[in-house]
């Protein structure tokens, strides 16, 4: 029964050792190297402008900056921007509700083999408008929306006018221009 016991402590204390003293052998590459394989990390850099034009002339410019990393497990990278307030407004006597205003945008990137990369991308502008409507009679905020949601095409390093909108409301015109940059 003694060596049964002791037989039975060394296997326990052999279990729990050994894998301390055991040395974890790198992963090989296929050519039977023991260097670790490199993943490789495609960078891109994203530079939106959205343009407000009035009659012409350029009255209001945003610029908004966002990097795009692919690599093996993100084929196909994404990024969103959101950049605003919320506004309150009022649901019954005494009580609230916010929505929010500003600038949205969504942007999927897709690689090709030339100099051009494919986009999918979402770009929604929201304001507060400080004219009310005629006749209104509720206080809350009138709210001024353009968006565009689209799939593109954009060469690599020259700005490209992806959208172009004219406000319903207004004799207002608003221009999206993204520049794709590959960083790395």
């Amino acid at each position: 029964m003694r060596k049964i016991s002791l037989r039975t402590v060394t296997l326990a204390i052999m279990a729990v050792f050994l894998p301390l003293f055991v040395r974890a052998v790198p992963p090989q590459q296929a050519t039977g190297s023991s260097q670790s394989q490199v993943k490789e990390i495609t960078v891109h850099r994203l530079e939106f402008t959205v343009q407000e034009l009035e009659n012409g002339k350029k009255v209001n410019s945003r610029s908004y900056t966002m990097l795009l990393a692919r690599d093996e497990h993100h084929p196909r990278p994404y990024g969103q921007i959101r950049v605003g307030s919320k506004v309150p407004f009022a649901t019954e006597s005494n009580k609230f509700e916010y929505i929010d205003i500003g600038m949205n945008i969504d942007c999927a990137l897709e690689e090709t083999d030339s100099d051009y990369v494919g986009l999918s991308l979402t770009v929604e502008s929201s304001s507060v408008a400080a004219d009310r409507l005629v006749g209104s009679t509720t206080q809350n905020p009138i709210v001024r929306q353009v968006r565009s949601s689209l799939r593109a095409g954009a060469p690599i390093g020259k700005p490209t006018i992806i959208s172009e909108l004219d406000d319903v409301a207004t004799n207002r015109r608003f221009q999206i221009e993204v520049t794709v940059t590959k960083v790395k």
